[in-house]
Formats: structure tokens, C-alpha cells, sequence
């Protein structure tokens, strides 16, 4: 059962209309006389809700940080991945291909070279999420 205050997992309706799908719509939401700007600005707030939610609970489970405590796995030649930029929302980052790996001295690969649809670009490990691909 969810406890109250608990955020609801996330639907194929969030992505859709940015709510679950089995919602009825309020009452009060129903007749009340929004202007289009007020229900513009509703709209977007819920939409930023969205991709930080989507950020928070899902990419960052895929990017664990495994620091000292657990071997950090290992990226693979023809791995699908999201590329990071910090100055972009996460709607807007490049899918990549990596083509390459460069490892250190020390044979830890820290930087690798990615294709995306338009080039070819290198980056750091730490700026690169690893999508999981159903076998």
C-alpha cells in the first residue's frame, strides 16, 4: 500500500498527459474558467515535475555511484547510451553509440568515443549513462 506522501510510480499516462491514465479528472478542475496562460504555466510546472522525477528516480539509478565500495561496470564497445550535458534538460540529451574506449594507464576506462546521429565526439565516463537492452 502507498503511504501518504509517498510519490505514485511512475505510468505510461506521465509520459502521455502527464498524469495516470485510470485518474478521473477533478470535479473543480472540470467547470472552473482557467485562462489559457494559467493552464500554459499548470502545464509546464507539471512537465518539470515530470523529467525531475524521471531524473531522480530513474537515471540515477542507472548511473549508482559505486566509489570505493563496488567495481564500476564496465563500458562496452556498441553499448547504447544517454550523453549528459549539464547546460540541457534531460528531454533534450543525445543518444550515442560507443565506438571506442580509452583507457588510462592503469586500464580503467575513463573516456570513451561516442557516435551520435550527427558526429563523432568523445567523453568522460561520468557524462555517460548506460541504457539497459532487453536480450
Amino acid at each position: 500500500m502507498d503511504e501518504p506522501g509517498e510519490p505514485l510510480p511512475l505510468t505510461p499516462g506521465h509520459f502521455l498527459i502527464g498524469e495516470a491514465l485510470v485518474n478521473v479528472p477533478d470535479r473543480q478542475c472540470e467547470s472552473s474558467n482557467l485562462s489559457l496562460l494559467s493552464r500554459w504555466q499548470f502545464v509546464q510546472g507539471m512537465v518539470q515535475s515530470f523529467w525531475k522525477r524521471w531524473y531522480n528516480e530513474y537515471l540515477s539509478n542507472l548511473m549508482n555511484r559505486y566509489k570505493w565500495s563496488y567495481k564500476v561496470p564496465e563500458p562496452k564497445i556498441g553499448d547504447i547510451v544517454l550523453i549528459k550535458e549539464d547546460n540541457l534538460p534531460p528531454s533534450r540529451w543525445l543518444l550515442g553509440r560507443i565506438l571506442e574506449k580509452h583507457p588510462g594507464d592503469d586500464g580503467i576506462t575513463r573516456v570513451v568515443t561516442l557516435r551520435t546521429k550527427s558526429s563523432t565526439i568523445k567523453r568522460p565516463t561520468s557524462k555517460i549513462c548506460i541504457l539497459p537492452v532487453a536480450e
